[in-house]
C-alpha cells in the first residue's frame, strides 16, 4: 500500500501543471495587448498637434499672399488716398483725390449741392468776386454763400480746361487760386469756379468769377510799325471809358 501511494504522488504531481497551462497561456495574450493600447494613446496627441500647427501654417500663408496680392495691385497713394487724379489734362492743378473730384464734379454738375457737404473742411475759404465775398466760414455755412449761384449757372460745366487755358489764367491777376491742388469748372455760361482740396481730399477754398474777369484785356497792336530790322516806339492809344463799366465786379 506504501509503495501504491508513492507511486500515486508523481502522477498527481504532472496533472496539477497541465491544469494550470491554460491559465498561463491567456496571460501572455493580455501581455501582448498591453503595447498596443499603449502605441495608441501616445501617438494621438502628436497627430492633433501636428494638424494644428499645418492648419496655422497655411493660415498665416494665405494672409501673407493676400496682403502682398493687395499692396501691389493698389493705386499709386497720396496722404492715405487709395487713388488720385493729377491735374492739366482733366482740368485740375496739382494733385486732387480721384473720390474727391469725382463726387464734387458730379455734384455741381446735376445741382446736388448737398452732396459737397461731406467734402467741406471745419473752415472754409469762399471767395465771391462779383458779390465782393471773401470770407472764412465753417463747413456748415458754406451752402448758404455759393449754393444759389452756382445752381443759377448753366450746365453742363467743363471740368477738362485745357492747359494753356490754366496757364494763362495762372498768369492773370488770380493766378494764386488756379495753382496748387484744385479742381477747376467752367459752366456753360461762363461761370468759373475753383476748388482747392488739402491732402485729405477735404475742400478748403471755393473761389467763383466770371470768365471775363480772368484775363486782363490784350493790349492793342500798334499801327504803322514796320516788319523790317528796324523797331518803332509805339504810341500810347487814347483811354476811353469801357463799354459796360458800370457792370464790373
Amino acid at each position: 500500500m506504501d509503495q501504491y501511494k508513492i507511486s500515486q504522488t508523481p502522477g498527481n504531481n504532472k496533472a496539477t501543471p497541465n491544469k494550470k497551462s491554460p491559465s498561463k497561456k491567456k496571460a501572455v495574450k493580455k501581455k501582448g495587448s498591453a503595447p498596443k493600447a499603449r502605441i495608441t494613446k501616445s501617438l494621438s496627441p502628436q497627430l492633433v498637434i501636428g494638424g494644428i500647427v499645418g492648419a496655422l501654417i497655411l493660415i498665416l500663408a494665405g494672409l501673407a499672399w493676400a496682403h502682398f496680392i493687395a499692396k501691389s495691385d493698389a493705386p499709386a497713394a497720396n496722404n492715405g488716398s487709395t487713388s488720385v487724379k493729377k491735374g492739366g489734362a482733366n482740368g485740375s492743378s496739382g494733385v486732387v483725390p480721384s473720390e474727391t473730384f469725382d463726387d464734387v464734379t458730379t455734384a455741381i454738375g446735376n445741382k446736388n449741392f448737398g452732396a459737397l457737404n461731406r467734402y467741406y473742411a471745419k473752415n472754409v475759404r469762399v471767395i465771391i468776386k462779383k458779390r465782393g465775398i471773401d470770407q472764412n466760414v465753417s463747413g456748415n455755412g458754406v451752402g448758404s454763400l455759393i449754393n444759389d449761384l452756382l445752381n443759377s449757372a448753366e450746365t453742363p460745366w467743363d471740368w477738362h480746361v485745357s492747359p494753356t487755358q490754366l496757364a494763362a489764367w495762372q498768369q492773370g491777376p488770380y493766378g494764386e487760386h488756379f495753382t496748387g491742388d484744385v479742381i477747376v469748372g467752367v459752366s456753360k455760361d461762363g461761370t468759373v469756379v475753383s476748388i482747392e482740396v488739402n491732402p485729405q481730399g477735404e475742400i478748403i477754398t471755393i473761389f467763383i468769377i466770371p470768365i471775363g474777369d480772368l484775363t486782363p484785356p490784350t493790349t492793342p497792336s500798334p499801327t504803322g510799325g514796320t516788319t523790317g530790322g528796324d523797331t518803332t516806339t509805339p504810341t500810347t492809344p487814347p483811354q476811353a471809358t469801357p463799354t459796360g463799366s458800370n457792370n464790373a465786379d
